[in-house]
């Protein structure tokens, strides 16, 4: 391909966005011919003999939501045919089409206009003509076109093309197409033949472009395809000169409202370092089928556990342990559900045949209710579940195998003079097993548990003289919480999940709840309550643990569990703040930390910090991300994640945006560090027109 034909090809999915953005405008300014004509004029005259009315001076003429306004004007009532030999301006809504004569039939919407201007309020579009002329069947044909979204006698760019002959629903010809920018010819194409129709569009897209310091140049060209009205596709041809060359392809469909779903499959055939193929697939469909019954269907597939390192840009899949592939159904009564899973789980780390597979998963549960006109409530929940393994390992106690678990419950409400609130639960729970390859193939367990819940709440609420909040109600409900679970031997048991291996349990909770509510009231003074502040502090006693007898002299008693506390603070509008944080007081150190902090605020656009500890294994680690309006066209973006533990910036993207009224520029820049990567990423938008390169997912 030698270089005029790379510009060509590379300028054909831009021209080609500009002619179908021509012809959809050109088309919005149609007259209905079953609207009433009206003029309005200094002076009107009546010609009889040729059913004409003639008007000079302020003329208006107006037909349906059109109006137009031009200083002298024929309009043949009979034919429907208006002529106005000056300039004139024609209104349709915030839209306006102007030009030195026209000269068009109200009746059959055809018609010529010269040195035709028009303004698209929508995407602030400019469409110029030396002459359009529109005839019968919605053919145009249009000498000097020009368009443009900017403002200004000189645009910052502009494309033009000598003649356009086009039809919509067949085919357009453009002769001598060019961009401009600030009065420069910068790409052409000799001729361009382009497939109109005013749905959507089967054509090229604009074409991404950046590089890799592993990948090299990378180029991915996307093409869509407008298959049918429900269902549509984009194709993309890649290139990445240091890998090789490979394709995606996006499908998506909707059989009904309640219907719909995509199939995504990427390739890439790489030569270096070495032949290889590599891909991935996804496919999702979500069914209603009404009733309360709907199903959802998420199946993925890689050819190898180290795809997403290689070719993942989100670090939540490149860090990955699992690839989980999902099927449920879904049965929803008022009191009552029925939930069929299918879970698949690929080991991304480990080639490992062991990975224990839920082939079906089926719970039903009846939601707590009260038992007819007793006071006592009951709830129920029935998990039933196939286990599967490729391999069973009888030596490690990796079995496939069934398992029903079933527990009741029963609790008795009590809130005597709403004083306080007593929940007591008794809870019966029946386990059963069937494993085919151990000797003891049926086994079961059978336990009990008592839980006893008490609140004490106490509330105020308190005037707030503010320009938005009228009112705020402060809710504290100190409480205690008795579990009791006795203990059984599980030790014969198959070891599926937490299920099987519930430990026995004696101990208090102390727990101190805290609300903050706030009311503010709308436009039409209706009350809207928003849940400002939600915060939850507990610790357990273990009374077990408490009467444990000692084994040795430096053996000590640690009854107490950490003491952990749950914030939520949501701010209205600009912040939200998530914490969990657990103390453990024999250590006088924190064991576990999560907080997730979320702002927005005028110029600062996006703020956000997050992070991670774990004693026990060691995870201590930073995320943030920041997008920041410097100026009315400036913007800079940055996200990291960092890890405290190794001293080492995991990940790191950079970008800056260049916003103009009718174009931008964005350049990023990424670094990561395992395994170690850096690319870049030019973006180059004419608004109204298209984009060319790609701005990387910071912006």
């Amino acid at each position: 391909m030698n270089p005029p034909d790379k510009l060509i090809y590379l300028f054909s999915p831009l021209i080609f966005t500009f002619f179908f953005c021509f012809v959809a405008e050109v088309y919005a300014f149609n007259f209905s011919s079953d609207d009433k004509v009206d003029i309005v004029a200094d002076k009107i005259d009546y010609d009889r003999e040729k059913d004409a009315v003639k008007a000079k001076g302020n003329v208006r003429l107006t037909s349906g939501d059109a109006i137009l306004m031009t200083e002298d004007l024929t309009y043949y009532q009979k034919t429907g045919l208006a002529f106005a030999p000056s300039s004139f301006s024609l209104l349709q809504g915030e839209d306006r089409l102007s030009g030195e004569s026209l000269e068009y039939n109200l009746k059959e919407n055809t018609g010529k206009i010269s040195s035709g201007r028009m303004f698209i309020k929508k995407d602030n579009q400019h469409i110029y003509g030396d002459t359009i002329e529109k005839l019968a069947g919605n053919h145009f044909n249009i000498k000097g076109a020009s368009f443009t979204t900017c403002e200004g006698e000189s645009p910052s760019w502009m494309v033009k093309s000598s003649k356009i002959d086009m039809k919509i629903g067949e085919y357009l010809f453009a002769d001598h197409a060019r961009l401009y920018l600030k009065n420069v010819p910068v790409l052409y194409t000799p001729i361009l033949i382009v497939p109109i129709k005013a749905e959507r569009q089967t054509g090229l897209l604009p074409p991404k472009v950046g590089y890799s310091s592993t990948d090299g140049f990378t180029y991915y060209q996307p093409f869509f395809w407008a298959i049918s009205r429900n269902k549509d596709a984009t194709i993309s041809l890649n290139y990445e000169g240091n890998r090789g060359e490979g394709g995606d392809i996006n499908y998506r469909y909707v059989r009904t409202e309640q219907s719909k779903g995509t199939l995504d499959f990427n390739y890439m055939h790489e030569s270096e370092p070495a032949p290889d193929d590599r891909w991935r697939s996804n496919l999702k469909h979500s069914e209603d089928f009404g009733s309360s019954l709907n199903g959802r269907l998420d199946l993925s597939a890689i050819s190898d556990r180290d795809y997403f390192v290689d070719y993942a840009d989100n670090s939540d899949l490149y860090t990955s342990q699992w690839l989980e592939s999902k099927g449920t159904l879904l049965k929803n009564w008022q009191r009552y559900s029925l939930l069929t899973e299918f879970r698949h789980f690929k080991n991304l780390f480990l080639d490992e045949e062991t990975t224990l597979q839920k082939l079906p998963e089926i719970t039903f549960s009846a939601h707590r209710q009260k038992m007819g006109g007793t006071p006592l409530h009951f709830r129920v929940e029935a998990k039933a579940t196939h286990f599967w393994r490729d391999e069973d390992n009888a030596a490690g106690g990796l079995y496939s195998g069934q398992r029903l678990d079933v527990r009741p419950s029963l609790s008795y409400p009590l809130n005597p003079g709403n004083f306080f609130e007593l929940t007591p639960t008794l809870g019966y729970r029946e386990t059963l097993y069937y494993t085919s390859d151990k000797e003891d193939r049926s086994q079961s367990r059978k336990m009990y548990d008592l839980n006893v819940n008490l609140i004490v709440p106490f509330s105020r609420v308190f005037a707030v003289k503010g320009d938005s909040i009228e009112m705020v109600k402060h809710i504290v409900e100190p409480g205690l919480e008795y579990s009791y679970v006795p203990h059984r031997d599980q030790s014969a048991l198959p070891k599926y999940d937490s299920l099987d291996l519930i430990a026995r349990k004696n101990s208090v909770r102390f727990k101190l709840n805290n609300y903050i509510i706030t009311k503010r009231l709308d436009s039409s003074d209706t009350g809207l309550y928003h849940k400002m502040l939600d915060l939850k502090v507990f610790a357990d006693y273990d009374l077990h643990e408490a009467d444990r007898q000692l084994v040795s002299a430096s053996d000590k008693r640690e009854p107490w569990g950490p003491v952990t506390g749950l914030l939520k603070l949501i701010g209205e509008r600009h912040f939200r703040i998530e914490s969990e944080a657990r103390y453990d007081r024999y250590l006088h150190s924190i064991s576990y930390l999560s907080a997730d902090f979320i702002a927005n605020y005028k110029r600062l656009e996006k703020l956000s910090l997050s992070h991670r500890y774990t004693r026990s294994t060691g995870i201590k680690y930073w995320e943030a991300a920041a997008k920041i309006k410097l100026s009315d066209s400036i913007k800079i973006a940055y996200s990291g994640r960092y890890s405290a533990v190794d001293d080492l910036f995991l990940e790191s993207k950079y970008g800056i945006l260049l916003e103009k009224q009718c174009w931008d520029i964005a350049l990023t820049y990424s670094k990561r560090k395992i395994p170690e990567e850096s690319k870049i990423y030019m973006l180059f938008n004419l608004k109204g027109l298209g984009e060319f390169g790609d701005r990387g997912e910071i912006f």
